[in-house]
């Protein structure tokens, strides 16, 4: 038996020490009957002058027990329920998937084989499943953790695993905590209006009398007009929140690595201003996470300044994660940051969103020379982030994802983009349609069809039926439901064009 005693409990526990010797004793007796034997022996020809007597006393008690009931128990089992310091599932993912890379001697010196973060995969005695080798455990570690079918399992936040609590040890899935069954949870959050609010001091101490204790920052507007925070502005806010200590957030969801720097932050304007202590990103790094800067305007103030004082704050936060990132997805988002490294994406960005601002000014302002039409164009956002009047939009079959009364295109980040030729030919106008129509017979001779709906940028795949028609012009489909058909049917279709 391995382990340290804390109050009179094995650490880890709520056994005793002769408590948890007779379990193992049991254990041994049923599954190595050699091993026992042997053990027993030795106990009985110690010195007559030992005083462990009750070990004693206890050994030959379980040797007249008889345990054979217990060779016949279930192995394994899961089981749904609520109980006490319950294992967050993030470190019970991550344990599975650590497991297959490395060993462990199941039974060398403690019953935990395999433990991270708080998740702690023990070897079950007697009485609760134990299990036989490093591998069934891993194997019947990952059945269970992906197997609980009770309705109030699924969206969990933390898993039934090692605790006092829970002498079982067996992984099963646990009714979340309410506070974190829905999206938001709390007050509601604190607007600040930029273009309202002056004095941004007195706006954040309301704020955080109110309970805030943090303020988000979108450099390019998420909503309405899209506008892009003046550097002044974000001075301000910045200096207000150091004062009052609190955490200053920049929201990079869809500002990354596309507004001309790594993060629209840490453009020149920017980056001698401002600070942030917490940096949320997805989107185009394929993973959605939130970047930790110890040495922000307000961190800082904590000092944690050495290497090994940052991991461990980094794995507490870890803990409080509900969903581990898959192998695969990890890969793809470090592949994504080397290669926009190699290709110097945030300088590619502002080529790219240079030349189709320039090619979409341009078709406005033919269209705008033609009789009984007006110009009417509104392009807002910031670099390859571009927001274009949906109207317009529509005329020239771009294709994005709708925003109120707007398009929001966000454009490959790849070096054919910035040339505006390659745009006219491939992306805008009538001289598009020879791409558009070879596109459009490769995707038919496959039996596939254009992925996302022109007006409405769902997905078509769920809906898209044979009897739904697409544009083989135009390269363009619909889902199928009323209003898109509707509009769809009144898109300037190309090929029209190029008969006439």
């Amino acid at each position: 038996m391995f382990g340290t005693i804390v109050d009179g409990f094995v650490e880890g526990s709520k056994q005793t020490v002769m408590e948890a010797l007779e379990e193992f004793a049991m254990e041994y007796k049923a599954t190595a009957t050699d091993d026992y034997k042997h053990a027993l022996s030795v106990y009985a020809n110690t010195s007559s002058n030992d005083t462990h007597c009750d070990v004693l006393h206890l050994l030959a008690n379980v040797d007249l027990k008889d345990v054979s009931h217990l060779q016949e128990r279930p192995t394994f089992g899961i089981k749904c329920n609520i109980g006490n310091n319950e294992a967050y599932r993030y470190n019970c993912l991550c344990l599975v998937e650590l497991m297959s890379t490395s060993r462990a001697y199941i039974g060398a010196h403690s019953r935990t084989i395999f433990r991270y973060g708080n998740c702690h995969l023990r070897v079950g005695t007697l009485t609760h499943a134990p299990d036989i080798t490093y591998w069934t455990a891993h194997s019947v570690a990952e059945l269970i953790e992906g197997h609980c079918t009770q309705e109030c399992c699924n969206h969990q936040l933390k898993t039934s695993g090692y605790s006092p609590a829970n002498r079982s040890h067996r992984k099963a899935y646990v009714c979340p905590y309410q506070e974190s069954s829905s999206v938001a949870c709390g007050s509601s959050p604190v607007v600040i209006d930029l273009a309202a609010d002056g004095q941004y001091h007195e706006a954040l101490m309301k704020a955080k009398e109110q309970g805030c204790v943090a303020l988000i920052v979108q450099i390019v507007e998420s909503q309405f007009p899209w506008r892009k925070i003046e550097p002044a502005s974000l001075q301000a806010l910045a200096q207000a929140c150091c004062s009052l200590r609190i955490l200053l957030m920049v929201d990079e969801t869809l500002s990354a690595l596309r507004c001309g720097a790594p993060f629209a932050y840490q453009r020149e304007e920017y980056r001698r201003i401002v600070r942030p202590d917490l940096v949320i990103f997805g989107k185009g790094l394929k993973v959605n996470g939130i970047g930790v800067n110890f040495d922000g305007q307000t961190l800082q103030s904590l000092h944690i300044s050495s290497h090994n004082d940052r991991l461990r704050a980094i794995f507490r936060w870890h803990d409080r994660h509900t969903r581990a990132i898959r192998s695969s997805l990890l890969i793809e988002a470090l592949f994504v940051i080397e290669l926009a490294k190699k290709e110097h994406w945030p300088g590619l960005s502002i080529r790219i969103g240079q030349a189709i601002r320039e090619v979409i000014s341009t078709m406005d302002t033919a269209r705008a020379r033609q009789p009984q039409s007006q110009s009417s164009l509104e392009m807002a956002g910031l670099e390859s982030l571009i927001y274009v009047d949906e109207k317009q939009a529509r005329s020239m079959l771009l294709q994005g994802v709708p925003e109120g009364n707007y398009i929001r295109l966000l454009p490959a980040l790849a070096e054919p983009y910035s040339n505006p030729q390659f745009l006219w030919t491939h992306i805008f106008g009538r001289s598009s349609w020879a791409v558009r129509r070879s596109t459009a017979l490769l995707l038919e001779s496959t039996g596939l069809t254009p992925l996302w709906c022109f007006v409405c940028g769902d997905a078509t795949e769920k809906v898209l039926g044979d009897d739904v028609s697409w544009c083989r012009d135009c390269c363009l489909a619909t889902c199928g439901y009323r209003e898109c058909e509707e509009g769809f049917a009144s898109h300037a279709c190309l090929g029209h064009k190029q008969r006439l």
